[in-house]
């Protein structure tokens, strides 16, 4: 069961959790965004490359992954906040966030796709462990949720995804 995948290539779910990549350059320029209700909910990225490792190790160790279900994440979840406001950081940004009750932030947005993934990964906002796949499978996550998105981001900048 995995978190949501990042790494480069991919269009990563965003602070606001849905996958409007143009947030990122909103941050990157020091624009404001707009987050719902407080930015308390969590979101749980993990590499492409550790979901992978999670499979590997299952294959290889086939009798103890037998019957089991493992959490394909990384280490740690984090904020929509707090994720907001790294990325804030990776870009030299001052922070220029603003909440927006959850009514009013779906007023804001308008994307009817965007509004409904960012309602139903607010509304599970997750925190997934690890803990049975490092017992079992001796699963460790070689990337952490920072390293993830700044890899993932800097692809996007390094591809002029923003200039299109």
């Amino acid at each position: 069961m995995p978190g949501q995948i990042s790494g480069p290539g991919w269009v990563i779910m965003n602070p606001t959790a849905n996958h409007d990549y143009w947030i990122f350059d909103k941050i990157r320029r020091g624009q404001e965004i707009a987050l719902p209700n407080f930015g308390m909910e969590t979101l749980h990225h993990v590499h492409a490359d550790d979901v992978s490792q999670v499979f590997f190790k299952a294959i290889t160790r086939r009798k103890a992954a037998l019957g089991e279900s493992f959490h394909a994440v990384g280490a740690e979840s984090i904020t929509l906040l707090g994720y907001a406001q790294a990325m804030y950081r990776y870009f030299g940004q001052e922070e220029n966030i603003k909440f927006l009750p959850w009514d009013e932030w779906c007023s804001y947005t308008k994307d009817k796709e965007y509004i409904d993934r960012t309602y139903y990964h607010i509304v599970r906002s997750g925190y997934f462990s690890i803990e049975k796949g490092k017992r079992l499978l001796e699963y460790y996550s070689r990337h952490t949720l920072l390293e993830t998105v700044e890899e993932s981001v800097a692809y996007m900048v390094e591809q002029k995804w923003f200039e299109m």
